[in-house]
């Protein structure tokens, strides 16, 4: 059994004692008319009962609902990051998506710089590009 639910399971006893604490103390209450001699004790037994029974509902119940705040607000935290980390992972791919239509839209410009490389050339090696370079110039020459 785990450290949380020991201390969620013995508020929760706390809460129950008391209770019964404060059954017991009205119990003597209603036995009070036929104590005889211990209507003294009987006295001191209840309002000793009715104390300790009421701390310990009241303590029991506090701190049982501290903890359940506590851990719902541990759940909308853990939550709420795992939200921002999903859209963190969906915009990183859609800009990645987005950087791959953009090179295949302009394969010549230098994503480095953002630059369009000059008329002419086209970043292959020398004479590779020149039949692209004189394809719409050929049959032209007079």
């Amino acid at each position: 059994m785990s450290e949380d639910n020991r201390n969620r399971a013995r508020f929760a006893i706390y809460a129950l004692a008391g209770a019964y604490l404060l059954y017991l103390a009205w119990q003597l209450f209603q036995g009070l008319e036929d104590a005889g001699s211990d209507r003294t004790i009987m006295i001191v037994a209840i309002i000793a009962f009715t104390l300790i029974g009421a701390a310990a509902v009241i303590v029991g119940v506090y701190v049982s609902g501290k903890q359940m705040k506590e851990r719902y607000d541990a759940q909308l935290e853990y939550e709420t990051k795992k939200a921002r980390e999903s859209e963190e992972t969906a915009g990183s791919a859609e800009a990645e998506e987005l950087e791959e239509t953009d090179e295949a839209s302009n394969p010549g410009e230098d994503t480095e710089t953002g630059e369009m490389p000059e008329p002419g050339v086209t970043g292959e090696p020398d004479g590779a590009g020149e039949d692209v370079q004189n394809a719409g110039t050929e049959g032209t020459e007079k």
